[in-house]
């Protein structure tokens, strides 16, 4: 128990520097993913097949046109405060391809999700659970098994 209370000090030092990388992921986070998080409920929409709906509702306008809901994922990275929220959730290795799954496969802006529109996202999830969960918490891990070894 003692150790533990040894290793306080260096668990706050290493919070501060977890802290600061999920900052700077957050923000890029922001920058590549800030308004793709939005899809269109299409189950107000009637009379028409699965494919009529994914052919002829392409855009925001559409879904509300043909009688759709324009709604926002739950997973989204829109500003600091969510997009620090699901680095988070990501470094946890929670639902991460989920949102993964959501993010590459949105157009952008105002347009529906297709089918892996952007691939190239993936990098920046691959990273971020990479360096997140893999690294980074093997640090705390590696500090308390330290705090351990010198007592």
């Amino acid at each position: 128990m003692q150790a533990l209370w040894i290793s306080v000090p260096a668990i706050t030092s290493l919070l501060v520097i977890v802290l600061l990388v999920m900052l700077i992921f957050g923000i890029v986070g922001i920058n590549l993913l800030k308004g793709r998080s939005f899809y269109c409920t299409m189950d107000a929409v009637s009379g028409m097949t699965k494919n009529e709906k994914e052919d002829w509702i392409q855009t925001k306008q559409d879904c509300r046109n043909y009688g759709g809901y324009w709604a926002r994922y739950h997973h989204n990275f829109d500003n600091i405060k969510n997009s620090i929220i699901q680095i988070t959730v990501m470094s946890q290795t929670v639902n991460w391809p989920w949102i993964h799954y959501r993010m590459i496969n949105s157009r952008g802006g105002d347009l529906v999700p297709g089918f892996k529109e952007a691939r190239y996202l993936s990098f920046f999830f691959l990273a971020v659970v990479i360096f997140c969960a893999l690294f980074i918490m093997n640090l705390f891990v590696g500090v308390i098994i330290n705090a351990f070894n010198n007592e």
